[in-house]
Order: C-alpha cells, then structure tokens, then sequence
C-alpha cells in the first residue's frame, strides 16, 4: 500500500474525456431535437395561417365567379389576391353550362324548359408561394 502522500485523487485523463464525450453528445442530441421542433412547428403555424383563410377567399372566389356575365364551355377565369397575409391564386374551368330541369305546365299540358343560366366550374385554389398549398373544388354559378 502506498504512502498517502503519493495517493492520487480525482480523475484521470481517460475517465475526464470519456465524461466529455458522453456529455457533449447528449447536448448535440437535444439540440438536434429542438431545431428539428422548431423547424416543424414553423411548418405547423405557415400550414394554420394558409388554411385558416380558405373559407374567406372561397367566398371570394363565388362573388368574383358570380359577377361574371357569360360563360362558355371550356372558358378558364383566372385571378389572384391576397387576404390576410396569404397570397392566393386560383384558376376556374368551365365544366358544364346547363338550364334547370324542365317544368310541367300543368294549366297548358306542355313541358316547359328554361335558357342555360347555372355554370359548374372546376376551381384549382393555389394558397402561398414558398410552400404552395393546393385545393380543388367545384363551384356552381348562375347567369
């Protein structure tokens, strides 16, 4: 056994770099997880901020649809905006132009039919430009 004065205390070199290593790679770990938490809950808030305006530029999109005087089979409206912050645009094709159903005139005994007045359109809604988010829906106007 050795004297005490000759009795060394603390850690040696190795078991210092082994703590080291272990401690800087858990540290590089958990800020590997928050950039990454971070990244997807800037993803999560842009994908909010797009989607929470659909329903106002939808209603949009049928007022600006429904102002339109005449349309013909194979038309294409284009149109762009931007309603709280989100940059939209959107492209209409005209699907069908048709006439309500016929009606019996049941005074007259004849069958009585109406001009072409409801539009259905195939509408494509494009919401943002660095990550563009699509939507597509039919819409129904009238003449």
């Amino acid at each position: 056994m050795k004297p005490l004065a000759y009795r060394n205390f603390g850690f040696t070199l190795l078991e210092v770099l082994v703590a080291a290593v272990i401690l800087f790679s858990s540290v590089m770990a958990i800020t590997l997880v928050y950039r990454s938490s971070l990244i997807s809950a800037d993803k999560a808030t842009v994908k909010v901020q797009q989607t929470a305006v659909v329903p106002s530029i939808i209603e949009k999109i049928k007022v600006e649809l429904n102002d339109k005087s005449s349309f013909n089979q194979g038309d294409k409206i284009e149109g762009l905006g931007q309603q709280l912050g989100v940059n939209y645009r959107y492209v209409a094709e005209v699907i069908e132009v048709s006439a309500p159903a016929d009606k019996f005139d049941y005074t007259t005994g004849k069958i009585e039919s109406f001009p072409k007045k409801f539009v259905l359109l195939k509408v494509t809604l494009t919401l943002g430009a660095k990550a563009p988010l699509d939507y597509i829906y039919h819409e129904v106007a009238w003449l």
